[in-house]
């Protein structure tokens, strides 16, 4: 079971490239590698089964808190991809599997789609163990500057309905962006979670 939950949650972090690639895929693989997505979401919801039981038992330090609200943010921009993922599908699904307006959906996928992203790195980052400083502080500056350069905030915040695709670029070098936005994410969570860890000892 335990490598099933690893090849799933690999899988998923794979996908999530893939779906934020779609000007390299086209938009048949983009749709393809959305339905695989779903797949692999309600497998991982039925592995982790037990994490939901556990939600009512026990206590709420900073630690879990910091890891139940990132875990609940997740599924929401989760779900939020797949409702207007479904709304907007029409290259292999039919179309408006999910009655919404065109324009909403679009919107709504956007956002949800690059928070999804930023929140699976986040998710990532609380569960290392441990992060090399000078590495994570050099990924982190070139993850702030791909964040800026793949205009992840004009996503992020709905400032744009169409993703601002840069013609021309090699594809090596924008998932290299994609990889430092993410390793600025979970250096980010990593050390919130040294912060409260650390506060929780001085008590």
């Amino acid at each position: 079971m335990k490598y099933v939950r690893l090849i799933v949650d690999i899988a998923m972090s794979v996908l999530m490239y893939l779906l934020l690639s779609s000007q390299y895929t086209g938009l048949w693989l983009h749709e393809l590698f959305g339905i695989f997505l779903i797949i692999c979401i309600v497998i991982h919801q039925v592995l982790n089964v037990r994490w939901y039981r556990a939600l009512p038992k026990g206590r709420y330090g900073a630690v879990r808190v910091l890891f139940t609200v990132a875990d609940f943010a997740l599924i929401a921009a989760i779900v939020c991809v797949i409702i207007s993922g479904l709304a907007r599908g029409h290259e292999i699904l039919p179309e408006h599997i999910i009655p919404m307006d065109t324009y909403v959906a679009t919107g709504m996928h956007l956002i949800s789609g690059y928070l999804a992203f930023l929140l699976m790195g986040f998710h990532f980052g609380l569960h290392l163990k441990r992060v090399h400083l000078v590495p994570g502080i050099i990924i982190s500056a070139f993850g702030v500057y791909a964040f800026i350069h793949e205009n992840f905030l004009l996503y992020i915040t709905g400032q744009t309905h169409f993703v601002m695709f840069h013609y021309g670029q090699p594809a090596v070098f924008y998932f290299i962006e994609l990889l430092a936005i993410w390793g600025m994410m979970a250096s980010l969570a990593f050390a919130l979670k040294q912060l409260f860890m650390n506060g929780k000892r001085r008590k």
